[in-house]
């Protein structure tokens, strides 16, 4: 297989093994990584936040973005503008967001945020303990972390989807932070927050 059949292949296989935690057993795991992230250096010095909004069988993080909010973080979410670009656009509230690309809530508002993110919460459907990250495909995350390198990329899927190693090109951007229900894996790719 080349690297864009071993891609596709790791992404059907991962999303099936997300998609077959029982739904209490993926509760339970979100509250678990919830618990592990907020007590990180890095977040608990963000002052400014870029979360990704949950869905399906995802990690929930509508719980999350309660907790950053109520700690009185500036909070930006995905808006996807075209084919090509992501924004990190303010949160409305959650009685403002409307559906978007493939049924995942977003804002109507298409404007980048001007405050820049401390920490970007990044979705994926696999990831290595050296950081690579398998994404949905669209590299919508990838183009968005080559504009905006400063933020600590923080992922946050289930144990099942942290794998030894991933198939990756050249223009796939790492995470810094790993957090699932089991684990906080620091990818040695940026120094802890304070060091």
């Amino acid at each position: 297989m080349d690297l864009r059949e071993r891609k596709a292949w790791l992404r059907r296989r991962l999303c099936e093994l997300r998609d077959q935690l029982p739904s209490i057993e993926r509760s339970q795991a979100s509250r678990a990584i919830r618990s592990q992230l907020v007590t990180t250096p890095e977040v608990v010095d963000a002052r400014s936040a870029f979360v990704f909004i949950s869905h399906g069988t995802e990690a929930e993080t509508h719980s999350l973005i309660d907790h950053l909010l109520a700690r009185g973080l500036h909070l930006t979410v995905p808006r996807v503008v075209d084919d090509r670009r992501m924004v990190a656009a303010e949160f409305p509230g959650w009685e403002a967001l409307v559906p978007g690309t493939m049924g995942i809530l977003t804002t109507r508002s298409s404007n980048p945020d001007p405050v820049a993110p401390d920490i970007v919460i990044t979705p994926g459907l696999g990831f290595a303990p050296t950081g690579d990250r398998l994404g949905h495909g669209r590299g919508y995350y990838d183009r968005w972390f080559r504009a905006n390198p400063a933020p600590v990329r923080i992922a946050v899927p289930f144990d099942v989807q942290l794998i030894d190693r991933l198939p990756v090109h050249h223009h796939d951007m790492p995470v810094d932070i790993i957090v699932t229900e089991h684990r906080v894996v620091r990818t040695g790719r940026r120094p802890p927050s304070g060091s």
